[in-house]
């Protein structure tokens, strides 16, 4: 394998994954509306798309209508937002099958969560996926350093309000918890089952977590003590993964695992975001 399509690379694993590949020799392409309105895979030919994935010797699908969880409890309830994801897979599958290349899926701990649309919408990806021989890596909570607040996540948000307000404003108790991988151990599983796939050594689906989880709360006190600020406990109730807990097979742990703690990896993302 010399050659990987990532479509969604300007996204927050697509970004990070694509330094990693070229950094690691890959030649890479990259796909992202937020680029070039011409690469929209909700409305791009069926032959543009087949065509581009055909010059590749494997396609990592990550585009995706997704954001952190304040973005979701807006928006994944939406016909717009169910739209736009089931117009995003419906021509990529497609292309995928007709180019016959070998491609990876990346779906979300959250497809286990039978009343969320947006994990609905990664499931349904799953079983297109299988029925096309790809391979799933269900992403649990992946963080890194991003940019745009309105989709950001949890740890982003929360360096953000520190690093310009010196608070931190939770929205629940923060007693949920989470399973958090930062995206250069994401970026790293990517690469290694990309290259087990293109030489048909690995098939169905993986989780890529840390297998170790942390509370809010906890994300929040490691944050303020790398920033000093002040907490403040919300009062909202989790309605994004409604309380749902599952933990990730450990399947993927036979030849990969990941390699940074959180509090390590949340002060790459200190110093390394700008205000």
């Amino acid at each position: 394998m010399k050659s990987v399509l990532v479509l969604g690379s300007s996204g927050q694993i697509g970004s990070h994954l694509v330094f990693f590949l070229r950094s690691s020799g890959f030649e890479v392409g990259t796909f992202d509306i937020l680029d070039d309105v011409s690469q929209d895979l909700r409305s791009i030919t069926n032959t543009e798309l087949v065509n581009l994935i055909s010059k590749f010797d494997l396609t990592v699908f990550l585009a995706f209508d997704v954001g952190g969880s304040k973005y979701l409890e807006e928006h994944q309830n939406t016909s717009n937002f169910i739209n736009n994801n089931l117009q995003i897979m419906s021509n990529t599958f497609v292309a995928l099958s007709k180019a016959g290349r070998p491609f990876i899926f990346a779906s979300s701990q959250m497809s286990g969560i039978p009343d969320s649309a947006y994990g609905i919408l990664k499931a349904i990806g799953e079983r297109a996926t299988d029925a096309l021989n790809g391979v799933t890596l269900r992403f649990w909570n992946v963080y890194g350093l991003e940019e745009n607040s309105d989709k950001s996540h949890v740890i982003s948000d929360f360096v953000r309000s520190a690093k310009q307000s010196g608070e931190i404003r939770m929205r629940t108790s923060g007693l949920e918890k989470r399973d958090f991988l930062h995206v250069d151990d994401a970026s790293s599983a990517i690469l290694i089952v990309a290259q087990k796939l293109f030489q048909g050594e690995v098939s169905g689906s993986l989780d890529v977590a840390s297998f170790k989880y942390h509370s809010i709360l906890e994300v929040a006190s490691t944050v303020a003590s790398i920033i000093p600020s002040e907490i403040f406990v919300g009062d909202r109730v989790d309605n994004v993964q409604n309380g749902h807990t599952a933990h990730p097979s450990p399947d993927i742990l036979e030849f990969w695992k990941p390699k940074l703690e959180l509090r390590e990896g949340i002060q790459d993302i200190v110093s390394r975001m700008s205000l």
